[in-house]
């Protein structure tokens, strides 16, 4: 079992009277409870995490955990995962907010587990002089209000779809791509990275580079995605990689790496591609702050109800050096 947190006021919570609430004690999440917060998950979300995603999540310290027992069960967890950013110009280190779960006969009450936990893995984690100096979560609308009245985030943006229906193209002479091989093309993707980080130096981007891309998609144990490289055709060059998820009624651009004046290149291959593959509509992510930077005038383009959550129970970053300054796609959450 991971190691008790023993603050006794705040964190282990025990009540005079035996039909009240009752005591919880939370731990910190070690490789052993894995298989604990996989029930927990599918208990929570209907659907299973099997201990390969845990892994690639949390493993090797790529996140941290805590979690919360009642009578001998995990009823409770929250995670928060490394996720680094180029922030002001520099390399460094963000929590991302994940897997929270609270069984549903331990939800509300005077006593907010819920609370309890995403407070005390932001104290232990989150902040100045913590681990990542600040943290973000996608959220919804009918949490924002908990979170902000309880004084843990505060809502600094919101996601914004954009759809293309496809339909048969002209075959581009200039422009074409073929599957990226990280193992050969490694160089190239860290020079594609470095000209879109150029290009985004005034917004909060996580790392895009190779060894990135290889974590989040090729090694991915539960989602197939497929990357390309995009190219001119003469003279040859490389201009950005582009990365795809092929769904059932749909394809989804789930992330773009380059320089910003090749995006829209890299969207009309994108929707090539999709086309190709038979699907009849392309369906991009990006914050609202950036949304115009993929969009097109034949772009059916909508709010989500998918917000971006700035963490503020600890010290962290003022809210306006952070506001509408981050650059997300749908490859940023975990889930998807």
């Amino acid at each position: 079992m991971g190691s008790e947190l023993t603050t006794p006021d705040v964190h282990s919570l025990e009540t005079r009277d035996e039909s009240a609430a009752p005591r919880w004690r939370l731990h910190d999440v070690c490789p052993e409870d894995a298989p604990a917060v996989c029930r927990l998950f599918e208990e929570c979300f209907g659907q299973p995490m099997s201990p390969a995603l845990w892994e690639w999540k949390y493993g090797s310290g790529r996140g941290h955990g805590v979690w919360c027992e009642w009578s001998g069960e995990m009823v409770g967890h929250v995670g928060v995962m490394q996720r680094q950013i180029v922030w002001q110009g520099q390399i460094a280190d963000a929590g991302q907010f994940g897997d929270v779960m609270v069984r549903a006969d331990q939800r509300g009450g005077l006593h907010d587990l819920h609370f309890l936990l995403a407070s005390t893995i932001g104290e232990r984690h989150v902040g100045h002089g913590s681990a990542y100096p600040l943290g973000f979560a996608f959220s919804f609308e009918k949490l924002r209000h908990f979170y902000e009245h309880r004084g843990l985030a505060i809502r600094i943006g919101r996601m914004v779809q954009h759809e293309w229906r496809l339909r048969p193209s002209r075959r581009n002479v200039r422009w074409t791509s073929r599957p990226l091989d990280l193992t050969r093309d490694a160089v190239l993707v860290d020079h594609l990275w470095e000209a879109m980080r150029a290009d985004l130096a005034h917004a909060i981007v996580g790392v895009r580079d190779a060894a990135y891309l290889a974590h989040r998609y090729r090694n991915h144990p539960a989602i197939a995605y497929q990357m390309h490289l995009v190219y001119r055709r003469w003279p040859r060059q490389s201009v950005g990689a582009i990365v795809l998820k092929l769904e059932p009624e749909r394809a989804v651009l789930v992330d773009v790496v380059g320089a910003v004046r090749h995006f829209p290149v890299l969207v009309a291959q994108a929707r090539r591609l999709a086309y190709q593959a038979g699907k009849p509509a392309l369906h991009a992510w990006i914050d609202s702050a950036h949304a115009q930077w993929l969009a097109s005038a034949d772009a059916h383009s909508q709010d989500l109800d998918v917000l971006i959550l700035h963490y503020v129970w600890t010290s962290t970053p003022d809210i306006e050096t952070v506001r509408d300054a981050w650059w997300l796609t749908m490859g940023d959450t975990d889930y998807l």
